[in-house]
């Protein structure tokens, strides 16, 4: 069942010689109390509905035509992503029309008021409009920057901003390493490497803090394990060696802005390190005889990386 209130509140701004209007007054009888209503919004409506509705709530409560220094306070329940609930709590002084009339002239102190130029639109205002979110939450972000990576994360309850997260990237680097071989024919020999493509796979957990409404910031760390593959890879002849990189496991630690775009889209920045820790060879021989030790990453270990992407919550 759905039931409706028309209440009309029109306005004519008529300022030629041709149209002369007679000006209707209204006296009103205004309760010296202020009184409140509560309305629950029918989420099948059209939310441009709501604020309109609760206005007849209040109106149909204290039996009133008009509400004076009306205020609206909307509040909105978010579980999982999806706004199950939407309240609003509207104050104002009830008052009824004791009295309309048409007349010939006008008081003085309503028509000194009708000349000023004031613009008041007070059933426009908005006290307050407060999001209160619950639940649990997944996402998946797309980011792109000196690396392209998705990222799977979940909130077990987001009121706590505690979540846990996995991702994927992939890199390509213009780095060097430097590391030591020993074999039998050469000794000690230094090698460096070529530029390498680096694959990563991260897991680990993270904290959201509020900053506003609609903007976040995040601390997160993990662990990582890293794949650099040489564009070049390192040869020997005598005893027939072929190293085509290195894989890492470490630890990851960086921070994430976001703000919300569009309903559950937000977009996000973000930079972390890469902290790597025991490098270990991949390499293919025919023979023995030969070792790496000594095995220098780019920038004492620690790769610095950063992206922008877009977020969607589930």
């Amino acid at each position: 069942m759905i039931g409706e209130i028309d209440h009309k509140a029109p306005s004519m701004n008529i300022n030629t010689p041709e149209v002369l209007i007679k000006p209707v007054i209204a006296d009103l009888d205004i309760i010296q109390e202020k009184k409140s209503v509560t309305y629950e919004a029918d989420l099948e409506l059209n939310p441009s509905e709501f604020k309109s509705n609760a206005k007849a709530s209040f109106l149909k409560e204290h039996n009133c035509d008009v509400i004076i220094n009306p205020h609206y306070l909307k509040t909105t329940k978010i579980e999982n992503s999806n706004v199950v609930g939407v309240t609003y709590v509207v104050s104002g002084f009830p008052a009824t029309f004791k009295k309309i009339y048409q007349t010939e002239k006008l008081e003085e102190s309503v028509r000194d008021y009708n000349t000023m130029n004031v613009d008041v639109k007070r059933e426009d205002f908005t006290a307050l409009d407060k999001v209160g979110k619950k639940g649990s939450e997944l996402y998946l972000s797309l980011a792109g920057g000196n690396y392209s990576g998705v990222e799977l994360g979940y909130f077990s309850d987001i009121t706590k901003g505690v979540y846990y997260f996995g991702s994927v990237e992939t890199y390509t680097a213009n780095e060097q390493i430097n590391f030591d071989i020993t074999d039998a024919k050469n000794g000690n020999t230094n090698q460096r490497s070529s530029a390498f493509n680096m694959s990563s796979f991260s897991l680990g957990a993270g904290y959201r803090l509020p900053l506003t409404k609609h903007m976040n910031s995040s601390i997160f760390g993990g662990l990582n394990v890293a794949n650099m593959s040489f564009n070049n890879p390192v040869t020997g002849f005598v005893n027939k060696y072929r190293i085509e990189g290195f894989t890492t496991i470490g630890l990851r630690a960086g921070v994430q802005f976001d703000q919300d775009i569009y309903r559950n889209i937000s977009w996000f920045g973000k930079g972390f390190a890469n902290i790597h820790f025991l490098p270990m060879v991949n390499s293919s021989a025919e023979g023995d005889g030969f070792e790496v030790s000594n095995v220098t990453l780019p920038e004492g270990g620690q790769l610095i990386n950063y992206a922008l992407g877009l977020r969607f919550r589930f």
